[in-house]
């Protein structure tokens, strides 16, 4: 059934009035279709990445060549997640545009597209090279961060094990 306003009554979880285009950092979180544990295994309180795990590690670090002023900061991927740190240093050439798949038919902000694009190049590969069916849970989390991030830093270093 197509999206109707009078009937699905969507919203969106981003902070409402926050301008994810304005320079930032935002920790984030992106999960597997059903939490599936695909990605690798904790073995000894240490992650192991997969041949898929690796896809994620490699599609997450190539996100600077596509968007120019974005930084990478810590991440970790777990065998059904991935928690990462994204900075937005501003003076994007970032085109607001909306998009026939947007139902509330807002702009996508640089972070949607960042994800967006991360989720796509990942889950391609994937699917072409480990697991046909494989699918990112839709939507993400984030976390604007607004003030020191060593609580956050220490925290994506820590043990594997501290993360569900």
């Amino acid at each position: 059934m197509p999206y109707d306003p009078n009937i699905h009554h969507r919203r969106s979880i981003r902070l409402h009035g926050y301008d994810y285009d304005q320079p930032g950092s935002y920790f984030v979180t992106i999960c597997t279709y059903e939490k599936r544990h695909v990605f690798g295994s904790i073995v000894n309180d240490e992650m192991y990445l997969n041949d898929a795990g690796q896809i994620v590690k490699n599609s997450w670090n190539s996100i600077p060549q596509r968007f120019p002023n974005i930084e990478l900061d810590e991440y970790i991927i777990m065998p059904n997640h991935l928690h990462g740190i994204i900075t937005n240093n501003g003076a994007t050439n970032n085109a607001k545009f909306k998009s026939s798949n947007n139902p509330l038919n807002t702009h996508l902000s640089l972070l949607s597209q960042i994800i967006r694009t991360f989720k796509s190049v990942s889950t391609s590969q994937i699917r072409n090279i480990v697991m046909p069916d494989f699918s990112w849970q839709h939507n993400y989390y984030e976390h604007i961060i607004r003030g020191c991030r060593g609580a956050i830093h220490c925290a994506l270093l820590g043990s594997p094990s501290m993360f569900p």
